[in-house]
């Protein structure tokens, strides 16, 4: 059984400054981490990357809410995969 450690200056993405990220999962796409996450103070889906896995670039939201849907007006627990080259969300 593995036994994990905890990263001492968790969290890596969050805080204070960009605020509660949720339903986080990381995977490698071109050779870079990729972090797809929940981002509650966009009420949005985003993603950041890295090259080490602790220090993310600036998140980028990757779908905004749609206030007139009646039911998008927050998304979250998103699944990307890439089929074929192309990007496919699941929220």
């Amino acid at each position: 059984m593995q036994n994990f450690i905890k990263y001492k200056n968790n969290p890596v993405l969050g805080g204070e400054e960009l605020g509660t990220c949720f339903d986080v999962y990381v995977w490698q796409d071109n050779g870079k981490f990729r972090m797809d996450f929940s981002w509650r103070k966009h009420d949005s889906a985003a993603v950041s990357f890295s090259n080490d896995g602790i220090n993310w670039s600036e998140p980028i939201i990757t779908l905004a809410p749609n206030y007139d849907s009646g039911w998008e007006n927050r998304i979250n627990r998103t699944c990307v995969i890439k089929v074929d080259g192309v990007y496919k969300m699941y929220y």
